[in-house]
């Protein structure tokens, strides 16, 4: 199987949205700074007992096509594709007033990431010219 990535515009979001975010979480990664992060990081996958579902499909507040109430001019829209079903893809968004995760700075960007359906492994290579 091969995975296609293709960078897209924002006309895409409602699309985008169409593959599910529904997951359920089996462990998390602590992260534990070496040497205060100046030796690297040391990431210890820990299991989650029990499992738990993370649905954001059921709300429609966190509907990717919610978020163009914000300008989209400065994101970019890569997404992943299975043949010509999209299976996937992220959304990098910077300078967006407004956008929480920005916290008002230009310097940094959100990044949204829309998982691949259960039973297709994900693997995600280098993505240039973003």
């Amino acid at each position: 199987m091969t995975i296609r990535y293709v960078r897209q515009s924002t006309d895409v979001l409602s699309e985008y949205g169409d593959v599910s975010i529904a997951f359920t979480v089996n462990s998390k990664f602590n992260v534990e700074a070496i040497e205060r992060g100046l030796g690297g990081w040391q990431l210890t996958e820990v299991l989650v007992e029990p499992a738990c579902t993370k649905d954001y499909d059921e709300d429609n507040h966190e509907r990717t096509t919610r978020w163009l109430r914000w300008d989209p001019s400065n994101w970019r829209v890569i997404s992943a594709f299975n043949g010509d079903e999209r299976v996937g893809g992220a959304v990098v968004a910077w300078k967006t007033p407004g956008v929480r995760f920005l916290e008002g700075r230009d310097d940094i960007a959100a990044l949204w990431d829309n998982p691949s359906p259960a039973g297709l492994e994900r693997t995600w290579d280098w993505i240039t010219d973003v």
